[in-house]
């Protein structure tokens, strides 16, 4: 097949879209998937039900899982095997509107012509059994490994039979609504006694408790009625305005690089009222392609370097890598322990390094690896933020 690619023109640049997508840049429009639930009276996907449809969506990009860096979320085999057809035609939309938004002409996915290889001892794939054999396995349901047994297909050439023949696992079976009333009492943070505290005494908003209790803001609603704990009025129309200034909002969000969340956490509020007084007053919101700087609350004045690299995707991950691979003596060395390719260090290394304007690590001319003076004094930098952070979590 690589033989067979130089030979012949290819209708999609995928150097060009490894470049651009991956499961955390690719854009979900999150407004048509609701709206896809609500027509079919679907629930709403848990988190990583949602992490999952966005590692699809980058994958539908690349044509193959994506990158060293990334790592297969569990149970994707069986969750690509039972996704609707109309959840499969938004994804593809969602991949048409990912090219487009960068511009690129291309189609969303493309098949080599099978007279490009001619090889008669490949294994088999979907061209050996037919749409109806895979139906009529397909129809009481089996898990993934048992129908590709009955296929006699592994995982991978199992999926690539789904995705040529569409959809074929039946729909689940609806489950029984439970019984009025609730044979479990409610534990921990939603607990009747937990919630007087929190809720009445302490007075934490639903979505705090909610944070505490790892649930939805409606479960906390539901709880609250169980135990007959009224619910507070809402606070009254123009209540931030008179808690926080415009300078105040303009330093922490825009100078600072904050983000709403965070600093809704910090006024007892939610997210939309924050942002709702972004722009009342006219203050200017994050660019799209500029991230949050996550040592925006610790109140620690950044280098200028350091303050370029905070507003960098993954920023986080790659400083922690980064202050692992100064303790070793080459790149694949930080990379046993981290578990990733030696080349991914090196991609993260060259990003930051252009970010912060200097060299970090001397790869290039030195075995072992060097830290340079100005590399030293940001590393250093980058531990004690790093070790902020994780004593602010604890």
């Amino acid at each position: 097949m690589a033989q067979a690619l130089d030979r012949h023109p290819v209708p999609i640049d995928y150097d060009r879209r490894r470049r651009l997508f991956s499961p955390d840049s690719v854009h979900f429009d999150h407004i048509a998937y609701q709206a896809l639930c609500r027509r079919h009276g679907w629930r709403m996907q848990a988190p990583v039900q949602i992490k999952r449809l966005h590692w699809h969506l980058a994958r539908l990009l690349l044509g193959a899982d994506p990158g060293a860096a990334s790592r297969t979320p569990a149970g994707h085999l069986a969750f690509h095997y039972r996704l609707h057809p109309d959840l499969h035609e938004l994804l593809r939309d969602q991949a048409a509107a990912n090219l487009r938004a960068h511009g690129i002409d291309e189609p969303v996915t493309w098949d080599p012509p099978p007279d490009w290889i001619t090889d008669p001892v490949l294994p088999p794939g979907p061209e050996t059994i037919k749409r109806s054999q895979l139906a009529q396995h397909a129809a009481d349901g089996p898990e993934p490994a048992e129908l590709g047994r009955l296929l006699g297909l592994d995982d991978a050439r199992l999926l690539l039979a789904i995705e040529t023949f569409g959809t074929t696992a039946p729909q689940p079976r609806q489950q029984r609504p439970p019984a009025p009333g609730r044979r479990t009492p409610r534990q921990g943070a939603l607990a009747p006694q937990s919630l007087q505290r929190l809720y009445q005494e302490q007075k934490l908003l639903q979505h705090q408790i909610a944070e505490l209790a790892g649930c939805s803001i409606n479960t906390v609603r539901q709880a609250l009625d169980e135990a007959g704990i009224q619910i507070r009025t809402r606070r009254p129309v123009g209540h931030l305005e008179k808690t926080i200034s415009r300078a105040w909002l303009e330093k922490e969000y825009p100078h600072k690089g904050r983000s709403s969340p965070d600093i809704a956490r910090e006024l007892g509020v939610g997210k939309n009222d924050v942002m709702r007084l972004v722009n009342k007053w006219g203050i200017p919101r994050h660019p799209t392609s500029q991230f949050t700087n996550p040592f925006a609350s610790l109140d620690t004045e950044l280098s200028p370097a350091m303050h370029a690299v905070s507003r960098t995707k993954n920023c986080v991950q790659r400083l922690r890598h980064l202050t692992v691979t100064s303790r070793h003596s080459t790149l694949q060395d930080a990379a046993d322990e981290l578990s990733v390719t030696w080349s991914t260090l090196k991609y993260q290394l060259k990003r930051i390094e252009e970010t912060a304007g200097f060299t970090i690590i001397d790869i290039r001319r030195s075995r072992p690896l060097t830290i340079t003076e100005d590399g030293r004094r940001f590393l250093d930098e980058a531990m004690h933020l790093l070790s902020l952070l994780d004593n602010r979590a604890a």
